[in-house]
C-alpha cells in the first residue's frame, strides 16, 4: 500500500441526516480502505458509524449539530405542518441554511488544524453532499479563509440545477426542450423564483454571516442552483438514462452510477428474518412474485404507503415483503391484521433483497430507487415530500416505474399498478436495460479517481 502521507487528506462533510450520511459514510469507508486519511465532519449522532469505518470523527457545532430523527421531539408542531411552501422553507432553513455559519466555521477550524499538524504543503481534498454548504463561503468569496486543494460534491438527489430544458425542480414535470417547452420552463422558473424569495433571502443572509460580500443591487443564482455549483467536480449518483437530457449541464458534472447497498452483509455475518428461507427458497410450485414495500427512514409514517399497500395487495397471488426500518412490527397500529401473504422485517440489505424482488413499492427515496434499478426491479412509486416528486417522475419518464404522484395512495391504486407491472414484459425489459447501464459504473472507484485528479496524482 502507498505511504498514507503521499495520499491527499480527504475531508468529508455531510448533513447529519441518515439519507445523506449513509451515502457519504460508504464513500468514506472505501477511501479509508484505499489508504486515504479521512476526516469526517458531521453531527455527533453519527460518531459511532464514522469511527467504525476507521475515519476520524470531527463533530459539527451549534445549529449544524442536530438529530433530524428527533425532529418531532424538538419541534412538536412539525408533524402537523402540511406539505407545501411553508414547510419547504422551514425545512431548508432549519436543516440546510441556518446551519451554514456553524458548518463553515467547523470546516475552517479543521483545515487550519490539518495545515498546522501536517504542514502548509499538505494536499487536502474536500468532499460533501449536494446540500451541505460548509465550503460555499470559501468559493463565493469569504475573505481570509483556509482553502482545500479541491472540492467535490456528491449528487445524492436528482439533478437540481436550473436548465432551459426542464421545469423548476420540485414540480415533477417531464422535460421539454422544444421552443414552446423552453418558454414554459422559463415562465415556470420565474414563478418559482418569486415563490422562493424567502429562501433566497435566508441564503443571502447566511452567506453574509460568513463574510461573503453580498451586493443587494446584483442578483445571484438561486439557492437551489448556486449551492450545487460550489465545487470543482460534481459526481452525480445516477446514470444519464435516469436523468433528463439537458443542453446546459454544468462543467465538471460526471455520472457515477449507484453506490453499493448500505449495511450489506453476506455469508455468515448476514442476519435474516425467520421466514426468509420459507419465502426465498420455496419450492418452485409454491414460489410467488416478491413485492418489496418500503418507505425508507425520512418519511416513515406507515399509514401513508405501507398500510395501503398491505391492504391493496392482500388478495394478489404475490408475497409482500415489508421493511419497516424503524421497527420490526407496526407498533402504532395494533388493530391491523397482517394478511397471510405479507412478511415483515425491520431491515434487509437491498443488494440481497432486490435480487429476489419482482416489484418495489416505495415512496421514492433516491438511493432506494437507484438500488432497485441497478438490480432491474420495476417500481410503483408514491411520494410528494422533499425530492421524491422529481425522483419518481424521472423513474416513470425512464420507463421503469408507475408514478402514482401522491403522498397517500389508495389501496386500489397500488393493487392496480402492481398488477399492471406484473403483466407488462416491456417495462420489465426496460428495467433490465437500465440494470445493464448501471453495471458499467463503479461509483466508489470514480470517487477515488476524482480525488486523485484534483490532488494532481
Amino acid at each position: 500500500m502507498e505511504d498514507q502521507h503521499q495520499k491527499p487528506h480527504v475531508i468529508i462533510g455531510v448533513v447529519p441526516a441518515f439519507g445523506h450520511a449513509e451515502k457519504l459514510i460508504v464513500i468514506g469507508a472505501d477511501l479509508v480502505k484505499r489508504g486515504y486519511p479521512v476526516s469526517f465532519l458531521t453531527g455527533s449522532v453519527f460518531q459511532k458509524e464514522v469511527e467504525s469505518i476507521g475515519a476520524r470523527f470531527v463533530p459539527l457545532k451549534g445549529r449544524a449539530d442536530f438529530d433530524i430523527e428527533r425532529c418531532h421531539e424538538q419541534y412538536p408542531f412539525y408533524k402537523s405542518m402540511p406539505l407545501g411552501m411553508e414547510r419547504t422553507i422551514w425545512d431548508l432553513d432549519t436543516w440546510f441554511i441556518s446551519p451554514i455559519k456553524d458548518q463553515y466555521e467547523c470546516l475552517q477550524k479543521l483545515l487550519k488544524e490539518i495545515k498546522e499538524t501536517e504542514g502548509d504543503d499538505r494536499t487536502v481534498i474536500y468532499i460533501d453532499d449536494t446540500s451541505f454548504a460548509a465550503a460555499a463561503p470559501i468559493l463565493l468569496g469569504a475573505p481570509g479563509c483556509h482553502r482545500p486543494n479541491g472540492f467535490i460534491k456528491i449528487g445524492i438527489s436528482p439533478l437540481i440545477q436550473e436548465s432551459v430544458d426542464t421545469a423548476p425542480f420540485g414540480m415533477g414535470l417531464p422535460p421539454d426542450s422544444s421552443e414552446a417547452g423552453r418558454v414554459r420552463n422559463r415562465a415556470l422558473q420565474e414563478q418559482a423564483n418569486l415563490a422562493s424569495a424567502p429562501i433566497q433571502k435566508l441564503w443571502t443572509d447566511a452567506l453574509r454571516s460568513t463574510g461573503v460580500p453580498v451586493d443587494e443591487r446584483k442578483s445571484r443564482r438561486q439557492f437551489f442552483d448556486e449551492l450545487p455549483r460550489c465545487c470543482d467536480l460534481f459526481l452525480q449518483m445516477s446514470i444519464p438514462e435516469l436523468e433528463y437530457p439537458r443542453s446546459d449541464l454544468p462543467e465538471g458534472l460526471r455520472f457515477i452510477g449507484a453506490l453499493p447497498s448500505v449495511g450489506s452483509k453476506v455469508g455468515k455475518d448476514a442476519t435474516f428474518p425467520e421466514w426468509w428461507d420459507e419465502v426465498i427458497h420455496a419450492p418452485e410450485d409454491k414460489k410467488r412474485p416478491i413485492v418489496v414495500i418500503t418507505q425508507g427512514s425520512a418519511h416513515n409514517d406507515p399509514s401513508e404507503l405501507i398500510l395501503p399497500a398491505i391492504e391493496g395487495l392482500k388478495d394478489l397471488d404475490i408475497t409482500a415483503v415489508v421493511t419497516l426500518v424503524k421497527s420490526s412490527t407496526i407498533e402504532d397500529y395494533p388493530d391491523i391484521d397482517i394478511p397471510a401473504n405479507v412478511k415483515l422485517a425491520q431491515f434487509i440489505p437491498f443488494d440481497i433483497l432486490f435480487q429476489h424482488a419482482a416489484i418495489l413499492v416505495s415512496n421514492g427515496g433516491f438511493g432506494t430507487v437507484q438500488q432497485a434499478l441497478s438490480h432491474g426491479v420495476p417500481m410503483v412509486l408514491a411520494g410528494m415530500a422533499a425530492d421524491k416528486p422529481e425522483t419518481n417522475a424521472r423513474a416513470a419518464w425512464a420507463g421503469a416505474a408507475i408514478n402514482l404522484a401522491c403522498q397517500r395512495p389508495e389501496p386500489g391504486q397500488i393493487r392496480d399498478a402492481v398488477s399492471q407491472i406484473l403483466a407488462d414484459p416491456v417495462r420489465r425489459e426496460r428495467c433490465l436495460q437500465l440494470k445493464r447501464e448501471y453495471a458499467k459504473y463503479d461509483a466508489l472507484s470514480f470517487v477515488a479517481a476524482a480525488v486523485d485528479e484534483l490532488a494532481g496524482i
